[in-house]
């Protein structure tokens, strides 16, 4: 009798006491709570709610939108095209008057509304993004202050929220001339690169900066060289930055040497990392859902993969080398390297689309992470490939310039 009550009862005992041990095991090992520097894998420049990718149909059969029949003046680029979250896109493009754009549409680029930045103190946006608040924000090179934008009202008017002392809120750094890229952190801060001509390429210069919700911009980081021209933001929390030694960007033997800096404690402290010799500039940094960080380079037109986040770099396979018309009518073909990767964009089966230039714009199809290269379609005789957006249903986006801009679009 006694027996038959024990076994169960000890039997009982035994398994109480194993699921409480998984339960400390579990709550032990779990994964710490999210940094607070932390965006989506994959794409570095937009947060945790923004649109997501429902199919992984694409194509890259480009059509031209209507971009140019809707506006009178002549596009000379279009330097940064955004998909927002209401499916609205937005394409920033520079007139041959030098004046500003930030255009939308909600028709597949049928139909664009153009709204002119005021004060026209930029001369091209080199960043365009969606907060998650909705608001929108847009930095670029300036010919005076101000240089950083936001439009709260979907981009139909734009106000300075970075302008110089004499008007109230600053930089730090009062020399900056250019924002070159702007991420959303998890946190709800906003990191921003920049460089100032003006900086010493000998020392270490304010170029990473935080905008905080209400508004206020501190310094984040002192970088040797003149400036931050990229930065990518792992699921980790891990930020890293490329820097660059000089605004040139022809002359390889007096551009100097681009330095990718990691941080792994939300900007608090920062460690060297590498960089092959040649990659005079990081266009581009890619955070891709693999983990891995790629590197789009010039003048070298590398494309760089690190597998410990910035530590160490291989130059994967270059891309192909193009046919180029040229003389008075196109009638002669030459060959020429690609010099610059600005872009890289990661679609929704993994593979990475690359917009080119200077000599030729093109853009490259990857699906193996840069061993193998395809040429992805015909985008017209412009030289750059300058932005790069797709759709939740797999509609690419691509901007382009130097010979004069335009958008086109890829549906599925």
């Amino acid at each position: 009798m006694q027996k038959r009550f024990f076994y169960p009862l000890l039997l009982a005992v035994t398994v109480i006491f194993c699921l409480s041990a998984v339960a400390v095991v579990t709550t032990f090992f779990q994964k710490p709570s999210e940094p607070a520097h932390v965006v989506v894998p994959g794409n570095p420049k937009v947060t945790d709610d923004a649109p997501k990718v429902q199919t992984c149909a694409y194509s890259t059969e480009w059509a031209v939108t209507n971009l140019h029949k809707e506006i009178s003046e002549r596009i000379t680029n279009v330097t940064d095209i955004l998909v927002s979250r209401s499916g609205i896109v937005f394409a920033a493009y520079t007139t041959e008057n030098d004046q500003v754009f930030v255009a939308s549409t909600s028709d597949d680029g049928e139909h664009w509304d153009s709204v002119p930045l005021p004060e026209n103190s930029l001369k091209n946006i080199r960043a365009l993004r969606e907060l998650s608040d909705g608001r929108l924000l847009v930095g670029g090179t300036g010919t005076n202050e101000p240089i950083l934008y936001e439009s709260t009202n979907g981009g139909k008017t734009w106000n300075a929220i970075a302008t110089d002392s004499r008007n109230g809120v600053v930089f730090p750094n009062a020399s900056v001339t250019s924002v070159w890229d702007i991420v959303e952190l998890v946190s709800g801060e906003v990191l921003i690169a920049t460089d100032a001509l003006t900086n010493n390429p000998l020392q270490n210069n304010s170029s990473l900066f935080v905008l905080d919700e209400t508004g206020k911009i501190s310094e984040v980081a002192k970088f040797p060289g003149i400036g931050v021209l990229s930065i990518a933001v792992n699921v980790d929390g891990v930020i890293v930055v490329a820097t660059e030694e000089s605004s040139e960007h022809n002359d390889s033997s007096i551009a100097g040497q681009s330095h990718i800096f990691i941080s792994k404690d939300s900007g608090k402290t920062w460690k060297e990392g590498g960089v092959p010799e040649g990659a005079n500039r990081i266009y581009d940094l890619l955070f891709h859902t693999s983990g891995d960080l790629y590197a789009g380079t010039g003048i070298s037109g590398e494309f760089l993969r690190s597998q410990d986040n910035g530590m160490t770099w291989k130059a994967m396979t270059h891309l192909p080398t193009i046919q180029i018309p040229f003389g008075e009518r196109g009638e002669s073909m030459r060959s020429d390297e690609i010099t610059r990767i600005y872009q890289i964009l990661e679609l929704c089966d993994g593979s990475m689309l690359v917009g080119t230039g200077n000599n030729g714009g093109k853009a490259f199809l990857t699906k193996d992470g840069g061993v193998h290269w395809q040429e992805a379609g015909d985008t017209g005789s412009n030289n750059v490939v300058w932005a790069l957006a797709q759709e939740p249903d797999g509609t690419i986006w691509i901007g382009t310039g130097s010979h004069g801009g335009d958008v086109f679009r890829a549906a599925p």
